[in-house]
């Protein structure tokens, strides 16, 4: 069982090492493992409940969110804990349920989603501020990113799910709202049907889930920190990219990725995984029968999507991921320089989930042997 995070990211770096994807044009690099964050049994700034987030700052530090204590935990480019602070409760500093957060220089930004605020911290742990917001999870769905811009305002993608009573028309509606920087009030950007999760009713309403269907093409976004969106569904190779506004420049980024076929295996690996995690001995008669009965009532798609996630980084560049089939090891990112042409496709972990990448580096979860939350980097290097 580990007992440290640098003594686990120095264990692994030697066998972390991802070989380059050569593909016409690409810049050569390499991928290796430098730092994990997270142990399973040790001291508590190195255990986590749900991470919600995780952001760098340009020299390094990594900020850490962590949903299930509330808590935003700070450590140093080699991973020293450094700070902790944040935690449940009522106070202008604490939260009643952590939504997500932004980084900006030094200032973090965190929305209480259940609290109808946001909480303004120095990455000491100083508090500067707390102001409310109009965010309302039964109004707007739950945060699923939140980026700060130049300007003050953030960018919050959130998500809603299903609930009891069925609300028509709004369950699983994926949105892109501003949030003004002094002021409570949102305004909607965009929204739209979520594409990648379906809400499973049981016999009169009696429950409600929504199961991952990452087969459909649905709505992706990165947000860059002027302001600018990339946007698409994954149904074709191209993204566009634009502001706000009826007068907003446009531009359409064609990918050099494909869309592959979905095929038996792939249906099969979705039952496996997705039904896998939800039926189990302690899993509901009623809610078992209804999820077996909704496999036959989906439509599987002939092809995956050509991407599913988005991020930019700290020097502009796109980059995006092309769905991995369930039982790969590795998932493609396409990595676009700030003029839209391609630079590089990066082999990557598939279950990392990236949450930034800054200065060739990138930071993401991952869950461990006994299912935990842990934070590790890669290192991309270009040759």
């Amino acid at each position: 069982m580990e007992k440290s995070a640098t003594a686990t990211a120095t264990a692994t770096v030697a066998a972390a090492c991802i070989a380059l994807l050569a593909a016409p044009g690409a810049a050569a690099q390499s991928v290796e493992e430098t730092l994990t964050i997270g142990v399973v049994d040790g001291p508590p700034e190195q255990t986590f409940e749900r991470i919600a987030a995780v952001r760098a700052t340009s020299d390094g530090r990594i900020v850490i969110v962590d949903e299930g204590d509330a808590s935003i935990r700070v450590f140093g480019a080699a991973g020293k804990f450094l700070a902790r602070f944040g935690g449940t409760g009522e106070g202008p500093a604490e939260f009643r349920h952590v939504g997500s957060a932004a980084l900006f220089g030094d200032t973090l930004t965190v929305l209480d989603r259940n609290g109808g605020k946001l909480v303004r911290f120095t990455l000491d742990g100083e508090l500067i501020d707390t102001r409310r917001t109009d965010f309302a999870v039964s109004a707007h769905g739950f945060p699923l990113r939140m980026n700060a811009l130049r300007d003050g305002s953030l960018i919050l993608e959130t998500a809603s799910g299903c609930s009891i009573p069925p609300r028509e028309g709004t369950d699983t509606q994926w949105r892109l709202l501003r949030i003004e920087p002094n002021g409570p009030a949102l305004t909607e950007l965009r929204k739209t049907d979520v594409g990648g999760g379906l809400a499973v009713y049981g016999r009169g309403a009696s429950f409600c889930t929504v199961l991952s269907l990452p087969f459909r093409a649905g709505p992706v976004a990165a947000v860059h920190r002027d302001g600018t969106v990339a946007f698409g569904t994954g149904a074709v190779p191209r993204v566009e990219v634009h502001g706000f506004g009826e007068d907003a420049p446009r531009r359409v980024l064609e990918l050099p990725g494909s869309r592959r076929s979905f095929g038996r295996a792939d249906r099969r690996g979705w039952r496996d995984r997705v039904l896998g995690e939800r039926l189990g001995p302690d899993t509901p008669d009623d809610v078992a029968r209804r999820l077996r009965e909704v496999e036959d009532e989906i439509e599987f798609p002939g092809l995956w999507p050509a991407y599913d996630r988005m991020v930019y980084d700290s020097n502009d560049d796109l980059w995006i991921r092309r769905p991995p089939v369930f039982d790969a090891a590795e998932a493609e990112w396409d990595v676009l320089g700030p003029d839209g042409a391609f630079r590089a496709t990066v082999a990557l972990p598939a279950a990392l989930v990236v949450h930034a990448v800054s200065d060739g580096r990138v930071y993401g979860v991952m869950k461990g042997e006994w299912d935990e939350d842990r934070v590790r980097r890669y290192d991309v290097r270009w040759e």
